[in-house]
């Protein structure tokens, strides 16, 4: 996160504006797009029709130019991780931009204009900073959020964040590496969302609140979900309380399904 964005928001807030910010806790980001071309290659191929129009004369030179200072710009063509967004490829699942121009034997470009051609093929990007991500998630205004979505079919490559985000926050950045306490970062997961949105019954163990409560171990709870293997549920957490009810005991999922959609009661 750049400083003059950090001091952008610290002055909206100071100003009066109810403003608050989320952050993952992965270098990696995982987009509805193969991330393979630069933009002017689909500026090209919306004006001329064809992907492989970007083998024009006229245009070649600049796409290619462009294409290598994307992947220098993420720290080379092997930063990208190839994924299905609906049915499994396996012939790219994982497979970096890099790894699919020798397996193919082809260029770079032509790895993007075939995975254009594909369609239905996405990449986790791991081209974020690791201090950036420690200095936003430390920041007051900022909570952690898991910006994830359930994956049913488990054969479909995931971003991690889908299982490990909290259990990553708690083992990674509170216990080893020290970023958050634990008071503070279990109140950036809960209370801090919920006071924000007007959600006053929810985000704090209190008498009269809805049970929305998690037991974990906090010495032992941790991510186990990695780019190459999301789906892989988190260790250390033996109950977790929805409404009242247990939707997960003794560490395996219940059968009940105790949440509701949540609606702002204040603000």
């Amino acid at each position: 996160m750049p400083r003059e964005m950090v001091a952008y928001g610290e002055g909206a807030a100071d100003r009066g504006l109810r403003l608050r910010a989320d952050r993952y806790p992965y270098v990696g980001w995982h987009g509805g797009s193969t991330n393979a071309l630069p933009r002017i290659a689909y500026a090209i191929k919306a004006e001329r029709g064809e992907w492989e129009n970007l083998r024009d004369t006229d245009v070649i030179d600049i796409v290619m130019e462009e294409l290598l200072k994307m992947h220098a710009q993420r720290g080379g063509p092997d930063k990208l991780l190839f994924c299905s967004m609906r049915d499994p490829r396996p012939e790219v699942e994982g497979k970096t931009p890099a790894q699919l121009a020798e397996q193919w034997g082809v260029d770079l470009l032509e790895v993007g204009i075939r995975l254009e051609q594909m369609g239905g093929v996405s990449a986790i990007v791991i081209a974020m900073s690791e201090e950036n991500l420690k200095r936003i998630i430390a920041h007051p205004l900022v909570g952690i959020g898991s910006d994830a979505s359930l994956k049913v079919d488990r054969r479909v490559q995931a971003h991690p964040r889908n299982y490990g985000t909290f259990p990553r926050v708690l083992a990674k950045y509170v216990r080893d590496e020290r970023v958050l306490a634990l008071p503070e970062a279990i109140y950036k997961m809960t209370h801090q969302h919920a006071e924000h949105f007007g959600i006053t019954d929810r985000g704090r163990l209190a008498e009269g609140l809805a049970a929305d409560i998690v037991v974990f171990d906090p010495w032992g709870v941790r991510d186990t979900a990695e780019f190459l293997d999301a789906h892989q549920y988190p260790e250390g957490i033996g109950y977790v309380i929805v409404n009242g009810e247990f939707a997960v005991k003794d560490g395996e999922t219940t059968a009940g399904n105790y949440g509701r959609a949540l609606r702002k009661t204040d603000i």
